[in-house]
């Protein structure tokens, strides 16, 4: 969906391949890891505007298989979901 990190590896009709110039100026961003996505979200966030979010459907969408943290970015118009992280409890 999200395409390869430089946008013209990517295949056509992913976000990357259709809607991406080059590999500084594009739309949409994807961390290849949980270490990077805890670094990234550094650099924007502070820790107080974090929150831990379980949606009401997870359990539903997940059968209660996955353990999930999702990232919201508190703001005056109400809570965004920036990044979202599923773990599997095997790994």
């Amino acid at each position: 969906m999200l395409g390869e990190t430089n946008p013209a590896d990517s295949k056509p009709g992913t976000i990357g391949g259709d809607f991406c110039i080059q590999v500084g100026r594009k739309i949409i961003h994807g961390s290849d890891s949980v270490q990077s996505t805890e670094k990234e979200i550094s650099l924007w966030f502070k820790p107080e505007e974090l929150i831990d979010y379980k949606s009401c459907a997870h359990d539903w969408n997940h059968e209660g298989k996955f353990i999930d943290l999702r990232v919201l970015w508190k703001c005056s118009e109400g809570n965004r979901i920036v990044a979202s992280r599923t773990t599997h409890p095997s790994r």
